[in-house]
């Protein structure tokens, strides 16, 4: 293996690492694992089987909505998280091949 895809994995190690240091990204993910279950729709368009937009999830997590987009990224960065526009509303949910593939990662260390 060449030194350039040992840094790429290490870099994917330390960014999983990095997402799942953060209660709040935990919370979210487990949030996400049944999103019709875990949140509450407060108007129609808020919560599809695309995931749950931002409104939904920093209501049931307790913080702001522009903190709550900065958790989204670092789990969608990580690869935690898909992120898909639907109509005017960005829906997120879990990658669970990505989960998969973090776990695999993280079980190596």
């Amino acid at each position: 293996m060449d030194s350039g895809a040992t840094y790429a994995c290490r870099m994917d190690r330390v960014d999983v690492a990095r997402a799942l240091a953060s209660d709040v990204r935990l919370r979210i993910l487990e949030l996400l694992k049944d999103p019709r279950s875990n949140f509450m729709s407060q108007r129609e368009g808020d919560l599809s089987d695309a995931g749950a937009c931002v409104s939904v999830i920093a209501r049931e997590v307790g913080v702001s909505q522009p903190t709550v987009s900065r958790h989204l990224e670092i789990l969608r960065r990580a690869g935690l998280i898909d992120t898909e526009r639907v109509a005017q509303w960005n829906f997120h949910r879990r990658d669970e091949a990505g989960i998969r593939r973090a776990q695999e990662l993280l079980s190596d260390v």
